[in-house]
């Protein structure tokens, strides 16, 4: 079964994952220098996602988001961004929820 992730059509287990957190951490990386090489991870884009991505968020929501992302970045947080797959996520998501 596929599942469709933030902008389209159904994604393969084995496709790179293409969400909106994804593209925004891309289109900023063209205006702020955010790091795109082959050794930059999961856990360093939300890093950067929780740290610049949410201008005019409270500091409160901030901390919502670190609380909720992290019991996957335990699982998936060292993966190099650039080969995120959605079964990546899937077995993150299942691995979390226990």
């Amino acid at each position: 079964m596929s599942v469709p992730l933030g902008g389209g059509g159904p994604e393969r287990e084995d496709a790179p994952l293409r969400c909106p957190l994804l593209a925004t951490l891309e289109r900023r990386s063209k205006h702020r220098g955010l790091r795109t090489s082959s050794t930059y991870s999961v856990r360093q884009a939300v890093e950067d996602w929780l740290a610049s991505g949410l201008p005019g968020r409270a500091e409160r929501t901030r901390r919502c988001y670190q609380s909720a992302t992290a019991p996957l970045l335990e699982h998936i947080g060292s993966k190099p961004l650039r080969e995120l797959t959605a079964g990546d996520v899937r077995s993150g998501l299942e691995a979390a929820a226990g």
